[in-house]
């Protein structure tokens, strides 16, 4: 949050000095050039206000856009009209004006530009427009981003046609000198002899512009495309997927030894913390052999140097990837970025970039079907993080009780049902009382007898006689492996694979995937 504040802060900042020192440069007179920087702040405050009066919070999305060009620019063509007028009229009369001069001057020149400034200003403004129709995601990213915008474009807009004109009247008494400054000379020696040129060859001048419109829109049509662009957040996601067979305290052991790893070989590593299986509020469900991994850096300028060059954030991810592969095998590793794994997850319900379902009945279909996917895309240019969504076989146990039996015994599932609840998630059977506390009682197996099929096989269940049967003579148990990676979703069972293209374009990527699957 800091560093995108700091980041919004720099960016504004230098911005407006940039274009402020560029009217300073180019419009050659040191008034007019105050008189438009005005505008800057001036249309801020405009902005800020009405964000303030829509409730749209100031970060990166909703200022990152601002343009200090496109907001002086109304400013700038209502003064620089002005500035001529009331130098040229100054010549005409070889004196200076008076003040019922320079304000019937002022107010001829205003009038002269503000339709066609007015209608520039708005052609500008419609581009914003259709962002304001976006919903659902895209919207709550762009919108405030578009409003922001409109509010500042309207309050320049504002100035442009009501306070720069009363500034110009009062600040640019006495005389008034209108004359480019040297770069401006230095362009107009050099542009005119090409608009005589082009205005002698308009037909050679309209097939070139044609011709390069075409290449344009030809080499448009062959970039990629991407929803969001990926921004640096400063910090590292780095998902862990073990095979899901895998209990929580050897998860936890494989994270404590892949935190002390990246402790101890980068020192451009500030902090660490990580989240396995899912928290009390489940809001981002996981099992317990999935861990996301946070990853706090140093500022930039405090990372090591490799041959006399700053390493690059690319470089450290792929040394991160090397070392937890060699020391830490046996899990695969999926890095991202906290801000946008999140954004991933609610627009493709994956935390990868992308990801790739495979539909269909069969589990070992499914699986072969996967396995043979992986290996494809992992040979895919910057298909290097391919894995499956988690990886490995979980263990089942499967009671599936047997009607015969139950009719013969007089026993009802419903009793079944119960015995097996109690005796692997527990059942209350009262309450201890400790001051003014109460204690539920939960009556339960043993961790080691809940791990054996034999003692839950020998499980009693009461027949409707009040007689005693094990549960193995009226069901049927079994322990057997479902596939980690598939799980059932309308009926069917998918295999999902989960992929973070790395040093290309997603749109390329996925049309190659589709071409080789």
């Amino acid at each position: 949050m800091r560093r995108t504040i700091a980041t919004v802060e720099t960016n504004l900042f230098e911005g407006a000095i940039l274009v402020i020192a560029v009217l300073f440069f180019m419009l050659g007179n040191f008034r007019a050039a105050f008189i438009v920087a005005l505008a800057i702040p001036l249309s801020m405050f405009i902005a800020v206000t009405g964000m303030v009066r829509s409730q749209i919070s100031g970060n990166l999305m909703s200022l990152g856009a601002i343009d200090f060009g496109l907001i002086v620019d109304g400013a700038v063509v209502m003064v620089e009209n002005i500035v001529r007028h009331l130098a040229h009229k100054q010549q005409q009369l070889r004196r200076v004006l008076t003040s019922k001069e320079r304000f019937e001057e002022v107010l001829y020149s205003a009038r002269e530009v503000a339709s066609p400034m007015f209608f520039g200003v708005l052609i500008i403004t419609v581009v914003y427009l259709p962002i304001l129709s976006l919903t659902g995601i895209e919207g709550k990213m762009f919108r405030p981003m578009a409003v922001t915008v409109l509010f500042a474009l309207a309050g320049a807009l504002l100035l442009a046609l009501t306070l720069m004109p009363v500034l110009c009247s009062y600040f640019l008494s006495g005389k008034v000198v209108e004359q480019d400054s040297r770069l401006v000379k230095w362009f107009k020696r050099v542009y005119t002899p090409i608009l005589e040129y082009s205005l002698r060859r308009r037909s050679v001048i309209v097939g070139i512009s044609l011709a390069l419109v075409v290449t344009a829109g030809f080499v448009f049509s062959r970039l990629g495309a991407v929803f969001i662009p990926q921004l640096n957040e400063g910090t590292v996601s780095i998902q862990m997927i073990r095979s899901s067979s895998l209990g929580l305290t050897a998860s936890v052991e494989l994270q404590k030894r892949a935190e002390r790893i990246l402790h101890e070989k980068f020192p451009e590593i500030l902090h660490i913390f990580s989240r396995i299986g899912t928290a009390e509020i489940a809001s981002d469900p996981m099992g317990p052999n999935v861990s996301d991994t946070y990853v706090e850096l140093h500022e930039p300028s405090k990372w090591r140097e490799i041959d006399g060059k700053r390493i690059s954030k690319d470089n450290l991810l792929e040394l991160m990837q090397r070392e937890l592969t060699l020391h830490v095998p046996g899990q695969t590793l999926l890095f991202t970025q906290p801000i946008q794994m999140r954004f991933n997850e609610i627009m493709a319900g994956a935390r990868a970039d992308l990801s790739l379902k495979i539909f269909g009945p069969d589990f070992a279909q499914l699986e072969r079907l996967g396995g043979e996917a992986v290996q494809i895309l992992r040979k895919i240019p910057g298909g290097s993080e391919v894995a499956f969504d988690p990886l490995g076989r979980v263990p089942l146990l499967q009671i599936n009780p047997q009607r015969d039996a139950l009719k013969r015994l007089n026993v009802s599932a419903r009793e079944i049902n119960e015995v097996v609840e109690a005796a692997l998630a527990g059942e209350e059977n009262g309450r201890y009382v400790e001051e003014n506390r109460q204690i539920p009682i939960v009556v339960r197996l043993t961790e080691e007898q809940r791990k054996s099929v034999q003692d839950i096989k020998r499980l009693l269940v009461r027949t409707e006689d009040e007689g005693l049967v094990p549960l193995e003579r009226v069901a049927q148990i079994e322990l057997v492996e479902a596939v980690g990676t598939i799980t059932r979703e309308r009926n069917q069972r998918r295999a999902a694979l989960l992929i973070s293209p790395k040093g290309r374009d997603i749109e390329g990527f996925v049309k190659e995937a589709v071409e080789q699957l």
